[in-house]
């Protein structure tokens, strides 16, 4: 018996079936069948329509009729329903609440990826144009290392040549110096060799001083030799200029030495001459 055919069977009550000892739910009677009484309808029914059993509040499992069992699964399913529903109805209000939730973060996060669009294009720009005056600098830098490449290049040169010029000027530096060395001692031996004709010329002159007057020795001499003793007077007084230079003193020492022997060859002769003054006036240096 299908559900349909049980709820279009009439339902007898308790009294009905007791009087009539038939079926509850399918109206037969119970000669050839058992009778069942449902615990939670007390009705009575067949075997056909009692065959399952549910927990009845604290008890054990308790046979339960067909249209019992139904109502019960019906209260179960509507309990589930219920439940379900407001399951439902929990998880709808916790999505409606995440759902404004979201939008509310998306808005925020719209706003804000706005903002760092916003801020990325400002730093794009602003970059692009560090980037363009760090090229320019670049290249600056670049134009001068270029040019202090070419200054070191032409320094390294120029020092190349200053090493080798110092060189050449130590080498000429130290002939200078050899030169000089050997200059200071012929100076001193100059001036040495100065020193002591000047002491000699002195002495000749401290001896002239004692000789006869020049004048009265002129008359007595003839022409040539008067011309001769001026000459060499004119030498004498001479002599300490040239011995101021050293290059033209060596040069002139054997005629000084002629003048000063012939000066006492005259001295000599004019001393002999003033000891006979009775004989004749005659030159007396030949």
């Amino acid at each position: 018996m299908n559900k349909q055919e049980i709820q279009e069977e009439p339902r007898l009550s308790l009294d009905e079936s007791g009087q009539n000892k038939k079926c509850y739910i399918c109206a037969k009677s119970f000669n050839f069948r058992k009778k069942h009484i449902c615990r939670f309808c007390q009705n009575a029914v067949c075997s056909e329509h009692c065959q399952k059993s549910r927990p009845l509040e604290n008890l054990e499992s308790q046979p339960i009729c067909d249209l019992c069992f139904q109502e019960e699964i019906r209260a179960e399913l509507r309990a589930e329903s219920q439940n379900h529903i407001k399951n439902l109805d929990e998880e709808f209000k916790d999505m409606q609440n995440t759902n404004s939730r979201l939008e509310r973060e998306h808005f925020e996060k719209t706003a804000q990826i706005n903002r760092l669009e916003f801020e990325i294009e400002t730093a794009s720009s602003t970059s692009n144009t560090e980037i363009e005056a760090l090229n320019t600098e670049l290249d600056v830098l670049k134009s001068q290392n270029s040019t202090l490449q070419e200054l070191y290049r032409k320094t390294k040169e120029k020092l190349f040549i200053i090493k080798e010029s110092e060189g050449n000027a130590s080498e000429n530096l130290s002939r200078v110096q050899e030169e000089l060395e050997v200059l200071r001692r012929q100076s001193e031996i100059l001036k040495e060799t100065k020193e002591g004709l000047i002491v000699q010329l002195d002495k000749i002159n401290g001896k002239l001083k004692g000789c006869l007057n020049i004048e009265h020795v002129n008359k007595l001499l003839c022409p040539t030799c008067s011309f001769k003793l001026k000459e060499a007077a004119g030498r004498r007084i001479d002599a300490p200029s040239i011995l101021e230079n050293p290059s033209i003193c060596m040069s002139v020492d054997d005629e000084r030495e002629s003048i000063i022997q012939s000066v006492r060859d005259m001295k000599d002769e004019l001393t002999k001459q003033s000891s006979r003054p009775g004989e004749g006036g005659g030159c007396w240096i030949i």
